[in-house]
């Protein structure tokens, strides 16, 4: 089964081959998260509402990440996707206090960076490392896991290495 970002067109595999079968897929855009069936002939049906920003598989389970933003405020927040007997419920985890822009799951932690913070999330537990840092509005876009001394974020304009052990960071400027 997979899951797809139709953005991007990025694949996973998911958990429970009973409710997402071969070629049927989860799909977020225009302000949903949808399913799709693999049969044509029976409708998708729509699972959730909502500014879906990414859709992955975590320790055999899926999960979703939610953004909220607007003038003065952003947020967002960290779902599980359970899709026990055919029904899709959408579990809240974690609240961020501003907007998960770019994330990645290395070893057993999924690692975020948000329009302004960064975040680590082991065994459901938020734990922040860098607050009100001075990415904002600089569009945090990937994160690259080395170990937790070299973790490299994507922004405009650079690349910010970040050393999670000593709480430093490191900004290194696109050179033209």
């Amino acid at each position: 089964m997979i899951c797809s970002n139709v953005y991007d067109h990025q694949t996973i595999n998911c958990p429970n081959r009973t409710v997402l079968r071969e070629s049927a897929y989860i799909e977020f855009s225009g302000g949903r998260l949808t399913f799709v069936p693999a049969d044509t002939t029976k409708n998708k049906k729509i699972i959730r509402y909502g500014n879906i920003k990414f859709i992955f598989a975590f320790n055999a389970r899926i999960y979703f990440i939610e953004v909220n933003g607007g003038p003065g405020f952003s947020d967002g927040a960290l779902y599980e996707l359970d899709t026990t007997n055919n029904n899709f419920a959408c579990k809240r985890i974690l609240d961020f206090e501003d907007a998960p822009e770019a994330y990645t799951v290395y070893n057993d932690k999924i690692f975020i960076a948000s329009h302004e913070n960064f975040y680590v999330v082991k065994d459901f537990t938020k734990r922040l490392i860098f607050k009100d840092t001075f990415w904002s509005s600089l569009y945090p876009n990937s994160i690259a896991v080395i170990d937790e001394k070299n973790v490299f974020l994507g922004i405009r304009g650079g690349i910010v290495k970040l050393d999670l052990m000593t709480a430093v960071i490191k900004f290194y400027k696109y050179a033209k």
